[in-house]
């Protein structure tokens, strides 16, 4: 009983504080006092990560999600990823609400694109209720809700599209109800954002050699895979069912070019991925040796652990994230260049530090580097850089210029009035998205020795490093 009271407490204080949140969101509207931010972020990342926060309620209702990026949706771009994230998450956690059979989708495309903004177009559907021929006229409009009904099944306070519309306006979008076939609705927006190269899209750089081979006899499952690897620069291929996936890895294997990846699908008809992964791990000379990540759209605990026991690399939930499909490619990909000694293997204790304060960019750098067999460590901002340094047990920082706390310049500048002590000279080398000679000046004259541009490249940052550490070449 007392459970059973925490729980009703609980679940009123929630109701309270959306309803509490959506007021305070539509009185700053309405004042025209909402600012919106200009930062940096991966637009798939972001739609995965609206999904993941209602994965819960879907699987309790026995829903499908489902989530697809064309591979021309860049993988980063400015603009307010918590307004984005707060007009999915509406739409999305509606779509789970009015839908009690079948899935929910989010789609991301490019509607336009001139090199300095992209308009992406969004797109949720749903096999739900759908909404009647009445309400779609004053949808948008505040305090108004699908069903007005007094015999209504669903709360809300008729706020949450209203708010999506004016927010979606404010980045230069609009939002509509599209067109559905059959049962359901899709409900659709737009929104404007610049093209940046803060970030970028790691894998295409770390591991663009890979070959990966999807099976999955989901049409829409294998199509957003394709779509995303192809993206990456990565070579894949798909197959429907095991027999398919079986006659690939052969051939491949044959030709001399193995796949190294396989995505495999835990739910397969006629058979469980489980079972044929393990048939990929005991088959060596037949496929190669492929890692195996298996794919599912349940989150058990007991199939991860058997995943594992069974030689799996990594175990992914669907709508899969890009991050954690990067991460666990990159992973992959790091064992499979350590484990070939012919890739030029030498003598070398030169380390690196990498400050920059993007993760992303953190990561492709740490695969480049990983790549090149130099040793690294990482760091978030400038303050952390010059405490490192001061160790005394770094040749060569990679400095981004800008970082919270100290920027690249002033934690240069630091470093070298230190060294002034010490004797010693650390090689810096500023990381930049600014490469005019105004920018270059300024780091020479702040105590760097080189820069490198944003985004990088691999074959940059080798030209850089044989430059400045010749020892270790």
């Amino acid at each position: 009983m007392q459970r059973e009271y925490a729980t009703t407490v609980k679940e009123s204080a929630q109701a309270l504080l959306a309803i509490i949140d959506d007021i305070l969101d539509f009185s700053k509207l309405e004042a025209h006092k909402m600012q919106l931010e200009t930062v940096a972020f991966d637009p798939a990342a972001l739609v995965a990560g609206a999904i993941n926060l209602v994965r819960g309620t879907a699987r309790d209702k026995g829903l499908g999600l489902r989530a697809f990026a064309s591979e021309r949706v860049p993988a980063a771009v400015c603009g307010d990823p918590t307004r984005v994230r707060q007009v999915l998450i509406n739409l999305i956690g509606n779509a789970v609400k009015f839908t009690t059979s079948g899935e929910v989708s989010v789609s991301t495309t490019v509607e336009s694109d001139n090199g300095k903004t992209v308009v992406l177009a969004f797109a949720v559907s749903d096999t739900g209720i759908g909404v009647s021929p009445e309400a779609r006229e004053r949808l948008f409009e505040a305090f108004v809700q699908g069903d007005g009904s007094t015999t209504r099944r669903f709360g809300g306070t008729g706020l949450g599209l209203s708010i999506c519309r004016r927010l979606v306006e404010l980045m230069g979008g609009r939002i509509w109800l599209g067109e559905h076939p059959g049962p359901g609705s899709t409900f659709c927006f737009t929104a404007q954002f610049e093209r940046t190269a803060e970030l970028v899209a790691p894998v295409v750089i770390a591991a663009g050699a890979l070959r990966v081979l999807v099976l999955d006899d989901d049409k829409a499952a294998r199509r957003t895979f394709e779509s995303t690897l192809t993206g990456w620069g990565m070579h894949n291929a798909s197959s429907a069912d095991i027999d398919s996936a079986r006659a690939k890895l052969r051939e491949a294997a044959q030709s001399g070019k193995p796949f190294d990846v396989v995505l495999i699908d835990y739910v397969l008809p006629l058979s469980d991925g489980l079972a044929f992964a393990t048939e990929v791990g005991a088959k060596t000379n037949e496929y190669g040796s492929p890692a195996r990540i298996l794919v599912t759209a349940f989150d058990a605990e007991g199939r991860k652990a058997a995943a594992l026991a069974a030689g799996c690399s990594s175990y992914l939930s669907k709508p899969v994230d890009p991050s954690q499909l990067y991460d666990a490619l990159g992973g992959i990909d790091l064992e499979r260049r350590a484990s070939i000694a012919a890739l030029g293997s030498r003598d070398s204790h030169a380390r690196i530090l990498l400050a920059e304060d993007s993760a992303l960019i953190r990561r492709v750098a740490h695969f480049q580097l990983g790549e090149l067999q130099y040793g690294v460590d990482t760091v978030e901002n400038g303050v952390e850089a010059v405490a490192a340094v001061a160790a005394g047990k770094y040749e060569l920082v990679l400095m981004d210029m800008r970082m919270p706390e100290m920027n690249g310049l002033d934690a240069t500048r630091a470093i070298r009035e230190t060294e002034r002590i010490t004797g010693r000279h650390v090689v810096v080398v500023a990381l930049t998205a600014n490469v005019l000679e105004d920018d270059r000046k300024a780091c020479i004259d702040a105590g760097m020795d080189d820069f490198l541009a944003k985004p990088l490249t691999l074959d940059a940052l080798r030209e850089v490093l044989e430059r400045w550490l010749p020892a270790a070449v």
